[in-house]
């Protein structure tokens, strides 16, 4: 579920660091001309002091802040983008919450298939087209009639936007003539004739399972949706000022500007600037002065080991802390795993933000130790059909990634909300729920802004039937991000197949003798 599984901003502390991306503070003049040293990163400038008024300044380069100030400086705004750490899109994403398959809890889905779309066609190069299998465990919480009814109508919603696209976006997000969602059981309808993708997604259906279904809710690669923004950014370094390392404080509003402290990492000076829009994406770091919330701490595992072609997501929707929901969400280097089960990713820890530095410093001690890893891998093995998840020999723990994850604003686990608010005059604070939705809440940000900056595009630039997309990272090429995620694995000391896109092969193929489909088996 790219860890929304309780609302909050997607923005990450730097001990994250398998989807770490440097920041660059690029030579402008050779980002202009089309460097090829800009192009692949090498270029960078000296630090210059921040001019002392600034029209736009985004705190934060999450997946959130990253996808604001590109489409900002896309409809002709300069941009100041401050970020905290060494690197920028640092948070994990591995679901595309196409139409809330996997939030049978949730109270309101309908906006999330425009979401997914807008994500999807401004992202292409880190949608995984592989299906997700959801399936309700015996314990499970949920009425199967109610369930089956409400995915059904979430994937007709679905549908009306893939209707939407073209040929070539749509099979980014789904194999030509595959069906939205296929019903593998259920205990209170009949199964229909199942399409190749099925058939194979239903070897992974548990023992004991009694509904379970397919759905084309594909999957995301963190890695490369770290290398689309860091090259978006730099397509765009003439109108973004890129600030890494750098802290922002003391924001105070003053007549008509905001003014606030800038502080690179190991310098004594402080800059202060003033601003006539603060963008705040920093998550739990956001000031609670400013914009007050909670917080929890949450966790995604991974581990290296061989895995099968073609296992699709798999969900075990369950009773939340315990036995908690399982999510396995399978890679070329083995697989990540959600396990929302206090004790394991859960924490049991609501805190006020942002968070106090020696809780936090206590929590992520605990995160790393390799056993707790284990133990959620070993756990969630008795969840899975057996032979999905290779034997605890074979699996290589992989350092996780954990945070504290601002909870939404209305503080209930079932909103998970993403929003952008105008908290005080010219300041926003943005929260993000779910990294599919950073595209459509710049979208709101930026039309809080274009109604007060002379100049600005009052609408995206890229916008159709609803769908907004940022050309900077959609027009990338396949080869581009390939090299930039390669880097970004490599940098990170993470298993170079993490750079990869996992895509199911085409199962509509017949073989050579046309006597059936050409399937992999567990």
């Amino acid at each position: 579920t790219d860890l929304g599984i309780i609302g909050g901003a997607m923005i990450f502390f730097s001990v994250l660091s398998h989807s770490a991306l440097t920041l660059r503070n690029l030579n402008l003049t050779k980002a202009a001309a089309g460097d090829d040293a800009t192009t692949n990163g090498a270029a960078q400038k000296q630090f210059q002091p921040p001019q002392q008024e600034q029209r736009v300044v985004v705190l934060g380069a999450g997946h959130a802040g990253c996808a604001i100030s590109m489409m900002l400086a896309e409809r002709g705004v300069d941009v100041l983008l401050i970020e905290g750490d060494e690197h920028i899109s640092n948070g994990p994403c591995c679901h595309l919450h196409s139409f809330g398959a996997i939030y049978p809890d949730m109270k309101d889905v309908s906006d999330l298939p425009g979401k997914a779309v807008s994500f999807a066609t401004s992202y292409p190069e880190s949608v995984d087209r592989r299906p997700t299998l959801v399936a309700l465990s015996p314990t499970a919480p949920y009425a199967p009639s109610e369930w089956h009814a409400r995915i059904v109508e979430s994937a007709a919603l679905y549908e009306e936007w893939l209707d939407k696209l073209d040929d070539a976006q749509r099979e980014v997000l789904i194999p030509k003539g595959a069906p939205v969602l296929e019903v593998l059981r259920s205990s209170v309808g009949a199964v229909g004739e199942l399409s190749p993708w099925a058939v194979q997604t239903a070897l992974h259906v548990p023992d004991g399972i009694r509904d379970a279904i397919m759905v084309w809710e594909c999957g995301l690669n963190d890695c490369r949706l770290a290398a689309l923004n860091e090259l978006g950014l730099e397509r765009l370094s003439h109108k973004i000022d890129l600030r890494a390392a750098t802290w922002a404080s003391d924001l105070v509003h003053e007549g008509d500007t905001w003014k606030l402290k800038l502080q690179r990492s190991g310098d004594v000076h402080q800059e202060t600037i003033s601003a006539e829009f603060v963008i705040d994406a920093r998550g739990s770091h956001i000031d609670a002065s400013l914009a007050p919330a909670t917080a929890e701490f949450k966790m995604v595992f991974a581990a290296a080991h061989p895995t099968p072609c073609n296992v699709p997501e798999i969900v075990i929707l369950d009773k939340r802390v315990n036995p908690g929901i399982t999510q396995y969400t399978p890679y070329h280097f083995g697989s990540k795993l959600h396990k929302l089960q206090v004790g394991l990713c859960l924490f049991d820890c609501i805190t006020s933000t942002p968070p106090a530095q020696d809780l936090n410093d206590r929590r992520l001690e605990e995160a790393f130790a390799p056993q707790r890893s284990l133990a959620a891998y070993e756990v969630s093995r008795g969840d899975l059909k057996l032979g999905t998840m290779p034997p605890a020999e074979q699996i290589k723990v992989l350092k996780p990634k954990a945070r504290f994850q601002r909870l939404p604003a209305s503080g209930g686990a079932e909103a998970r909300n993403s929003y952008a608010i105008e908290r005080l005059p010219g300041y926003i604070e943005v929260t993000l729920s779910k990294s599919v939705c950073a595209v459509k809440v710049a979208a709101t940000v930026c039309s809080m802004v274009s109604a007060k900056v002379q100049g600005m595009s009052p609408t995206p630039a890229h916008c159709n039937e609803g769908i907004v997309s940022l050309q900077a990272t959609s027009l990338l090429t396949h080869a581009e991000v390939n090299d930039r995620a390669a880097q970004i694995a490599a940098r990170c000391e993470q298993p170079a197949p993490s750079a990869w896109k996992y895509d199911w092969d085409d199962l509509s193929r017949r073989d050579e003798h046309g006597e059936g489909d050409t399937l992999c088996s567990i």
